[in-house]
């Protein structure tokens, strides 16, 4: 009974002395702080509380679009629709990102199993993780595939995934655009010369490009509409009709914009000609020809990869070191009587081993050469005369958007003919927000290194440690 009461009197003393008492208190205070703290912290924007250790910029908000956020004046609401628990991280942050960016965006989650009306206002369908970016009655449906791109490359007919890349802030920032503008860009396809049409993913990227697009045949309208930003000539078979060189020319001199993707024609195309030589462009007669094996694919010399130059255009593609893929082109060579306010810029070149050839019998593998490279495939031309800024984007190869062509250049011919369209109608720093590489960089190391690194880590390292412990024990039982 008297050890008890002892033991109860001790535990009770020890509760009752200063020292204990200040270190329960310092404790509870210690944790009441950090539940504040915590609970501060988590009302900060993630901009504040998460940093961006990926090489690529994995997490990060471009320039360009915290410029464009900077600018809003209307609210903007972005929805990740995604099942609670799968959520896509990236995704998420991205969003949780822009969040933090202004007080007009607001991020949300909706589980649209929970909700399932709420995507019903949107659209029929939608895959997981994807986005919705909406702004009073407008609104923009990013799907989760559209932000994750792969690119291919075939080996012997089969094609293997060579590079994947992230794309969501290009596409939220677009929608974005989209749905607080009331003014977007107009394109006009030219027809009546055979054009192809466009191919449906260039379509469909230059929909979320937010540029609106309508048929033009300029030999029944007379004149280029008014409301044009932007021309495009596309693979067309025939030469322009007289009348169409007035109007094309009338519109270009008052500070139009227009983008040719032009090849071999099998017949001569003076009119065209006529157009693009006002500004300084000739097309050489003859396909080119790569030489250099590095420099073209497989085993055909006419599927020139050309080398990119440095252009607001090109920029980020020279960053890369990427080529574009030009199919049975034609080169370009400046004309010699060309005014002297024009600027013109090759975007696209060839080694100085390639070739201009022409069939010269009846067989077509009968080729005559009638010039040596190198020859420019791409050209920006540039001309400002008082108020009329014109500029003018030539390729000459009519495969360059062909989606087997682009899947073979790695996406680089894709990026390369929306970047020429955003030069063309300066939205140029909408080029700055480019795609985000997401494959693996593997580090190649030697194996006279592999072998010198093994016996570093596997008997150096641990020999060390055991010395050194060795060394304190030996100094402590001196002691």
């Amino acid at each position: 009974m008297d050890e008890k009461k002892k033991t109860g009197a001790s535990s009770s003393s020890v509760f009752r002395s200063k020292s204990t008492r200040g270190i329960l208190l310092v404790s509870v205070v210690a944790v009441a702080l950090a539940v504040v703290v915590n609970l501060l912290v988590s009302q900060l924007p993630v901009s504040y509380t998460h940093f961006d250790t990926t090489n690529i910029q994995l997490y990060s908000i471009s320039d360009y679009t915290r410029q464009v956020v900077s600018n809003l004046e209307d609210d903007i609401d972005l929805y990740l629709v995604a099942q609670y628990g799968s959520e896509d991280t990236i995704v998420q942050e991205l969003l949780e990102n822009y969040d933090g960016l202004s007080d007009r965006i607001h991020s949300e989650q909706v589980d649209p199993v929970l909700h399932p009306e709420f995507v019903e206002q949107f659209t029929s369908s939608l895959e997981a993780n994807s986005v919705i970016v909406s702004s009073g009655d407008r609104f923009q449906v990013i799907r989760f595939s559209e932000m994750y791109v792969d690119t291919y490359q075939y080996d012997y007919g089969a094609p293997y995934v060579d590079g994947s890349y992230f794309t969501g802030e290009q596409e939220i920032t677009s929608a974005i655009t989209f749905v607080t503008s009331d003014d977007l860009p107009k394109m006009y396809l030219l027809t009546g010369h055979g054009e192809e049409e466009l191919p449906s993913y260039i379509r469909e990227a230059v929909e979320r490009e937010n540029i609106e697009t309508e048929e033009l045949n300029l030999g029944s309208q007379g004149a280029v509409p008014e409301d044009a930003d932007l021309l495009l000539l596309y693979a067309p078979e025939r030469d322009l009709l007289d009348g169409e060189v007035e109007a094309l020319l009338n519109y270009l001199q008052g500070g139009g914009r227009m983008m040719c993707i032009i090849g071999p024609l099998a017949q001569a195309t003076p009119n065209l000609d006529e157009v693009i030589g006002y500004y300084g462009v000739e097309r050489l007669e003859g396909t080119v020809m790569e030489r250099n094996t590095n420099y073209y694919v497989d085993q055909y010399p006419s599927y020139v990869l050309g080398a990119i130059a440095s252009h607001d255009i090109t920029q980020p593609l020279v960053n890369r070191g990427y080529y574009a893929l030009m199919p049975m082109s034609q080169g370009l060579v400046p004309r010699e009587d060309v005014r002297n306010t024009i600027v013109s810029s090759p975007l696209v070149y060839t080694t100085d081993s390639a070739l201009s050839v022409v069939a010269s019998g009846e067989e077509e593998s009968s080729l005559t050469a009638t010039a040596m490279g190198p020859f420019t495939l791409g050209l920006a031309v540039e001309e400002s005369l008082d108020d009329a800024d014109t500029r003018l984007v030539v390729f000459t190869s009519s495969y360059l958007i062909q989606e087997d062509v682009n899947q073979l250049s790695s996406g680089t011919n894709y990026d390369l003919f929306l970047n020429s369209l955003s030069w063309l109608y300066d939205y140029e720093d909408g080029i700055a927000i480019r795609s985000k590489d997401l494959m693996m960089e593997y580090l190649t190391v030697q194996s006279s290194t592999a072998v010198t690194l093994g016996v570093v880590m596997a008997v150096l390292v641990p020999v060390a440690i055991l010395a050194a412990g060795g060394v304190v024990l030996y100094r402590r039982r001196r002691r």
